[in-house]
């Protein structure tokens, strides 16, 4: 009798290799780094238990509203200086 483990991903998988991260020296539009690095976490995570949602790209960068990267990126908001000074 073999032993099998069980298998929990079976949803689509999207290998790390073929997705490459954003690279923050090639943007000159900071609200462009941000879209571009949602989507890629976004689709890194497809396929895991907890999808990439911008409450939680909010929560990473120590923000409050769930919201407010997102309304960053659609230049809604303009980003606070407080926090530009925890990315450098």
């Amino acid at each position: 009798m073999q032993n099998r483990q069980p298998e929990f991903s079976k949803g689509k998988e999207i290998s790390m290799g073929s997705l490459v991260p954003p690279v923050l020296s090639d943007y000159m539009n900071y609200r462009q780094f941000l879209a571009d690095f949602y989507l890629f976490k976004r689709k890194a995570s497809k396929g895991s238990l907890r999808a990439y949602t911008y409450a939680v790209f909010s929560a990473a960068a120590n923000i409050k509203s769930p919201n407010y990267l997102k309304m960053i990126i659609e230049g809604k908001k303009k980003s606070f200086r407080r926090h530009d000074r925890q990315v450098r």
